[in-house]
């Protein structure tokens, strides 16, 4: 792992916000990776963010698992870290399970019934059952927005099939938040529907958090 100081900003005599860059698990799967980034204000609050790119493809859990579980071993190595807030977010590629069909999520999405699609969620459904558990200790919004992935290019309609093979329409893209992560109030998340260079769509998201005095 490298860390590196990025910048530092001091307003007023005596809060100092200071920016930290970690590569972590560059490369570690191709060209699948995860890098952090910490932000700590007056020595007292802990903001890390982590933007992943996990192993593609429907029932790749364990690898993503381990990808994610490797990424957590090796932060928390370092002896400072404390994260008072942590959201790991990025292409996480779970997929819809075989058993809802295109068919079947289409209409869910036309009908704005997005619930359908995430009950039959891989994340979703890991979390429920406890099987090849990771991200237990996190957890997300409510999605109110239809499937990021995958999109025709400059178009607002699904790639269902590539090479003769099913696509179906899945929630790859993410924000997850950590259970330790007090006091934080969420906004909004949703995603950037206008947004169409990609197969993907564009996911965001707006917290309040609380900061911590040297007096608490």
């Amino acid at each position: 792992m490298q860390s590196q100081r990025v910048n530092i900003l001091t307003w007023n005599t005596e809060r100092t916000l200071k920016i930290y860059q970690d590569k972590i698990l560059e490369k570690y799967i191709g060209y699948k990776g995860i890098i952090a980034s910490r932000i700590q204000i007056d020595k007292l609050t802990n903001i890390i963010f982590a933007n992943m790119h996990l192993p593609a493809g429907e029932g790749k859990i364990e690898e993503r698992c381990k990808l994610l579980s490797k990424f957590h071993r090796t932060y928390h190595q370092i002896d400072d870290i404390k994260d008072d807030y942590m959201f790991i977010f990025g292409d996480q590629n779970w997929r819809t399970l075989k058993n809802l069909s295109i068919s079947n999520i289409l209409e869910a999405i036309k009908k704005h019934e997005y619930k359908i699609i995430l009950d039959n969620d891989e994340l979703t459904q890991m979390r429920k059952n406890k099987t090849t558990q990771c991200l237990e200790d996190f957890f997300e919004a409510s999605i109110k927005f239809p499937p990021t992935y995958k999109y025709q290019v400059n178009s607002d309609e699904y790639q269902t099939e590539k090479n003769h093979e099913d696509r179906r329409p899945s929630y790859t893209d993410r924000i997850l938040i950590s259970d330790r992560s007090k006091d934080l109030k969420i906004i909004q998340y949703s995603a950037l529907n206008d947004i169409k260079l990609s197969d993907h769509r564009p996911v965001f998201a707006d917290f309040m958090l609380y900061h911590k005095t040297k007096h608490e």
